[in-house]
């Protein structure tokens, strides 16, 4: 996994729709204090404001501290709190009258009504706006710098864009509803930015009417450091575009489409009734969409040119539009122009037999992995509606569901749901027990709160099926419990030595670095030996690999000073252990492959006990270098006995060219090793 994937990790997991029970101290509001900027005064960080029903009026209202403002919605979930528990800007509120300022502030239950300029902004890096309406207004809720979540919002009557950002960081805006909003359900303006990479998504809502666009992207020069997931949306009468992307800092929509360098990825979503269902950037991925009843489904812009696309454009239905899509738009060929057989249009909802059912991909390149359980069928439906409903049941499977050849020690982990509190697992070798089980059955090994989504079944068995199953609990949300599908991973019948896969490209001084060559003891600095493992700015191979995603590159020069080439791990640096008996294993297997410029050099890998002798073994074919398919080595561990190794306490093992006892000069090439293993 990237360090950005990571940190999308991290920020998805510290959001849980379910409303937190309410912690520190309670301010109550009137009965206790007479205003909320009087609470707001007196309250320290980690308390709650409670607000009795009412309308209360501000001219200003800044929240400077780690608080919750809230309705008595946090303890009852009765929608009439929310209705009736009113924040009103004042005629004289000027701009962006009620801010959040301190970081993890949150408001809950609230209807906020603006005067005629913008209403909340958010300039903290991360704050919640949850179960709120948001009536009139300028822009209704503006991330200024800011970043955070936005769910189970309403927003209605925006005179401007509904959710507007600017310089913002991370963000999701989720299970939102957008109607009337005179411009955009969400403007996002890319202002260049420095620090890491952000995410940005927009998923799960239904933009009703916009003047403009569902969600708008306004370019700026340069990278601005964003990327942005778009999906599970229904995009519906917007007079622009359901997903519009603009140029040179232009928000009024052209269809022009943009030149803007950040990725985008528009996956699972319906549009219906739009001008335009979206317009194109040279990065944009569209997958699995129901573009229907529009002017235009896809408009390509003018911007895209052959050497900048990089657009794609699959498995997506176009139905009754005007004119689908733009010609030379860069598509696949899962495109369908069927009816979906909506239920109707208010839900959208797949009648039986709809072409769109089980006709999309879960999976594209790196930038979209829908996780089991998040759909039923052998596919994901096409449009907004399967992805979005199923947001209760886990997800992500790790171990993905049905792999094979998983090594013995493996944590099994998942994404929680979005609705999830805790997960109960299940776990054992008979998938109708693991199916049937509850908490009394002996597949049943206990709870995980979120935030904990691992279990560690400990050894495994080799060449064993195992079944496990998440079931999502949330005490708060009717519909639960969400019962977890069964899935499913086979244990190797080897024991893995090194799959290169843990190694990453961390500074050394970051107590979490695992640079390759910190492992594999290299030539660097002994002139003798020519052997350079990794790569100069990089640490592994991320593209020649036998399994995964990594691999050992490894460089041998032969030439004068150097006469020989290895690289030597110490066993104890590896998760395989010294002794090298276990589990009636024979063979020592590794995966290499070679270019056919290199130079000839005899390869060999040898292994070593510690206080003991040095056993080596030479390929076969002595122009091995040369072969430039992956290929595998098995070598016998008994020839490594017969030359006095003890396999019962292996200390090193050492991949090497040239000749080891007798080193000569020689020639120099390039090679990538993977999957060192023992098999039966």
């Amino acid at each position: 996994m990237s360090k950005s994937t990571n940190l999308l990790v991290a920020f998805l997991l510290c959001m849980v729709l379910c409303v937190s029970p309410v912690s520190g101290k309670v301010l109550k509001v009137p009965s206790e204090h007479p205003t909320i900027d009087v609470a707001i005064g007196v309250a320290s960080d980690g308390d709650t404001i409670l607000i009795a029903r009412g309308i209360y009026e501000h001219t200003t209202l800044n929240v400077n501290k780690r608080l919750t403002l809230a309705s008595d919605y946090i303890n009852t979930k009765d929608q009439i709190d929310i209705d009736q528990t009113i924040i009103k800007a004042t005629p004289a509120a000027e701009k962006q009258w009620f801010a959040l300022n301190s970081k993890d502030s949150k408001i809950v239950g609230l209807t906020i009504i603006g005067n005629k300029n913008h209403t909340l902004k958010i300039t903290s890096p991360y704050s919640e706006v949850l179960y709120c309406n948001f009536i009139g207004g300028g822009d209704q809720l503006s991330f200024e710098g800011g970043g955070g979540r936005v769910a189970h919002c309403d927003f209605d009557g925006a005179g401007d864009d509904a959710v507007d950002a600017d310089d913002s960081v991370s963000y999701v805006v989720e299970y939102c509803t957008f109607d009337n909003v005179k411009e955009d359900a969400d403007e996002t303006r890319l202002q260049p930015k420095s620090g890491s990479l952000t995410t940005h998504i927009f998923r799960y809502n239904t933009v009703f009417k916009a003047g403009q666009s569902g969600i708008q992207m306004v370019d700026y020069a340069g990278d601005s450091k964003r990327t942005f997931q778009i999906y599970g949306n229904l995009f519906l009468n917007c007079e622009g575009s359901g997903v519009s992307m603009m140029a040179n800092e232009h928000s009024d929509e052209n269809h022009e489409g943009s030149d803007m360098v950040e990725n985008v990825v528009v996956y699972n979503n319906t549009f219906y009734g739009c001008n335009h269902g979206m317009t194109l950037s040279p990065k944009a991925i569209v997958l699995n969409n129901i573009f229907s009843n529009c002017l235009k489904g896809v408009g390509k812009g003018k911007y895209i040119t052959s050497d900048n696309d990089k657009t794609f454009v699959d498995y997506c239905l176009f139905f009754k539009n005007q004119n689908d899509y733009d010609s030379g738009i860069t598509k696949g060929s899962n495109i369908l122009t069927e009816d979906p057989n909506f239920k109707d249009t208010k839900t959208f909802e797949l009648s039986e037999g709809s072409p769109a059912i089980d006709a999309g991909t879960a999976k594209y390149a790196e930038v979209l992995k829908i996780p089991d359980g998040a759909y039923n069928g052998s596919a994901p439906d096409l449009g907004a509606k399967e992805i979005a409903i199923r947001q209760g049941t886990v997800g992500s499977p790790d171990p993905s569901n049905g792999v094979v050849d998983v090594k013995q020690t493996q944590i099994i982990t998942w994404s929680p749901s979005v609705f999830a509190a805790s997960h109960e697992v299940y776990f054992g070798t008979d998938k109708d027990a693991v199916k049937n089980a509850t908490t009394d059955s002996p597949e049943y090994k206990g709870s995980r709160d979120l935030g904990a989504e691992s279990y560690d079944p400990g050894k495994l068995a080799l060449d064993t099926t195992y079944y496990w199953r998440i079931d999502e609990f949330n005490d708060v949300n009717p519909d639960s419990p969400w019962i977890g599908p069964v899935w499913s991973f086979t244990t190797a019948n080897f024991i893995v030595v090194d799959d290169f896969e843990s190694y990453n490209d961390l500074d050394p001084s970051d107590p979490a670095s695992n640079k390759i060559w910190m492992t594999w003891i290299d030539g660097w600095g002994d002139p003798t030996n020519g052997s350079i493992v990794g790569y100069a700015f990089n640490f592994a191979e991320q593209t020649i690999a036998h399994s995964g995603w990594l691999s050992m590159p490894f460089s041998y020069d032969n030439n004068d000073p150097a006469d020989y080439s290895e690289a030597t791990a110490n066993i104890d640096s590896l998760v395989i252990g010294r002794d090298w008996t276990i589990e009636g294993v024979v063979v020592l297997s590794l995966w290499f492959r070679g270019y056919s410029a290199n130079s000839p050099e005899p390869m060999y890998l040898a292994l070593a006990n510690a206080n003991g002798p040095t056993a080596v073994v030479y390929h076969d074919n002595p122009d091995a270098a040369l072969i430039d398919t992956r290929t595998e080595w098995n070598i016998y561990l008994q020839a490594f006995a017969d030359q006095g190794v003890n396999l019962a306490d292996v200390s090193t093992i050492t991949i090497g060219f040239g000749t080891k006892n007798s080193p000569a000069t020689g020639g120099s090439g390039q090679m990538y090793f993977d999957d060192i293993r023992l098999c039966r």
